[in-house]
């Protein structure tokens, strides 16, 4: 029949939106299970516990952390639902307070003039080609995607718009409107922001990533190998000797937070983590990727290294995201970071 006929020509897609065939190398995350990541009883009390936690459009949110910062904590690790994930990532990040304070401030810089116009467009067709909401040339994902990055262009023009900024827009829109996903974008990108620093710590300063000389990105170069030689020594000492410095393969993790690096399953429950724990959440995720790797990795040569440790190759090496993030919290970080130059900026401990 004609509608059979029609849903044939429909591509696949997994829960998340994302299309089921071979994505373009670099270009999106691999593919995640067609089936929700948790199906049963236990998980619907935990859909119910963060419904209460949040309350109506998260107003509760700050308040319960207050009073349980360990549950919070626990309950984020566990994963949030997927349908109150961008509400949540709203609150953790402080990006509500910012919007609050700013009312009717986005709809003046997402209609600006801004002279990085032309270099926003030029990368909106390569950020998440393959799903379904930013696919279409022109579409609505893209023209939201525009929007957000030139509203923030023009909000923090010392940082303006740097490639990478739209992977982290892009997560976001996701789950979010427009509007909220630029004020959790602004959010992510500050350390002082929001009076969330008080409640949770600061924020993670992600504009750091991008400003000349890229700070930032040092630091986790420096921090994730001390981390690296600590958890992994072996594997650490083989890389090493073969020439492979951290800064080779995991400028990108940092850059889009794991965007590009691992299924997409895998990376909201980073994000989850990160919205809480700040970057300390993104070494643990960066050691538990090559924990999972270190077998397949020990004696290549430098060439097979580097083909090693591309995300697609990766991909396939890393557990359930259950098992992954177990791996990751087992990662202590503060022995391996003690006394190593300037701390990085972190949220909760």
């Amino acid at each position: 029949s004609v509608e059979v006929l029609q849903a044939r020509r429909q591509p696949l897609v997994d829960i998340y939106g994302f299309f089921l065939e071979a994505y373009p190398t670099g270009s999106a995350p691999p593919p995640s299970g067609a089936n929700a990541p948790e199906d049963s009883v236990t998980w619907g009390r935990h859909v119910r516990k963060w419904r209460r936690m949040l309350g109506p459009r998260g107003e509760n949110f700050l308040a319960y952390y207050i009073q349980n910062p360990f549950v919070v904590k626990r309950r984020v690790r566990k994963g949030i639902p997927d349908e109150l994930r961008g509400l949540a990532w709203l609150h953790l990040s402080g990006g509500r307070e910012l919007q609050q304070r700013h009312r009717g401030r986005y709809h003046e810089l997402a209609h600006a003039e801004c002279g990085l116009s032309s270099q926003i467009e030029k990368d909106l067709h390569r950020t998440f080609p393959n799903h379904v909401y930013f696919a279409e040339e022109g579409g609505e994902g893209q023209q939201a995607l525009f929007r957000v990055l030139k509203a923030y262009a023009c909000y923090d023009p010392e940082v303006g718009y740097v490639q990478g900024m739209s992977s982290i827009a892009a997560v976001l829109l996701l789950y979010m409107c427009e509007e909220d996903a630029f004020w959790t974008f602004c959010a992510l990108m500050t350390q002082h922001a929001t009076g969330r620093e008080l409640v949770v710590g600061p924020g993670p300063d992600c504009r750091r990533l991008f400003i000349e000389g890229l700070p930032l990105l040092k630091a986790m170069f420096s921090k994730f190998e001390a981390l690296l030689k600590v958890q992994t020594p072996r594997l650490a000492t083989h890389l090493r000797d073969q020439g492979v410095d951290v800064s080779l393969y995991s400028a990108r993790w940092w850059m889009t937070l794991f965007t590009f690096t691992l299924p997409f399953s895998h990376v909201v429950r980073v994000w989850d983590m990160f919205m809480l724990e700040g970057w300390k959440a993104a070494l643990r995720a960066g050691v538990a990727v090559m924990k999972c790797a270190k077998g397949a990795l020990l004696g290549l040569d430098f060439e097979g290294l580097m083909q090693r440790v591309r995300p697609e190759s990766l991909v396939g090496l890393v557990k359930s995201p259950d098992e992954f993030v177990k791996i990751a919290l087992k990662i202590k970080t503060s022995k391996a970071l003690k006394g190593s130059n300037k701390p990085l900026v972190d949220s909760a401990a």
